[in-house]
């Protein structure tokens, strides 16, 4: 009976227990990258300065800072921390709630910075995108 308990113990854990790694597989990312891809205008596709499927991906976790500015980041590890706004702003995000980062290089990187796409894994659709300056 211990036996049995103890098993079925290990498979729940095993089992429950959810990996970031499983959100960014080859192929989960390859997905997020088509996604955020087909979002981008006509004209943010032509300055690409690299193929799009090769696009840096990125998990992150959601956080929300409401003061004077309310600030929505997508937090990747303690240095880096992307500042992002909703395409809907009624759209509702869980604090922590882990999201997905798409970063396409462009022609003019240097003077505003890289298109950065906020995909919801959960949805499988761009929820937003980061600052450019």
């Amino acid at each position: 009976m211990k036996k049995f308990f103890l098993l079925g113990f290990l498979m729940i854990l095993v089992l429950g227990c959810s990996d970031d790694d499983e959100i960014l597989s080859p192929l989960n990312s390859n997905q997020y990258r088509k996604i955020a891809y087909e979002s981008l205008s006509s004209d943010d596709k032509e300055s690409l300065t690299n193929c799009w499927c090769l696009a840096p991906v990125r998990s992150g976790k959601y956080s929300f800072i409401k003061n004077e500015v309310s600030i929505r980041s997508i937090i990747i590890d303690d240095l880096n921390k992307w500042s992002f706004k909703l395409i809907d702003e009624n759209y509702f995000l869980f604090p922590g709630q882990r999201l997905i980062a798409v970063v396409f290089n462009t022609d003019i990187d240097p003077l505003v910075g890289p298109i950065v796409s906020i995909v919801n894994p959960n949805t499988d659709e761009v929820i937003g995108y980061c600052l450019r300056y």
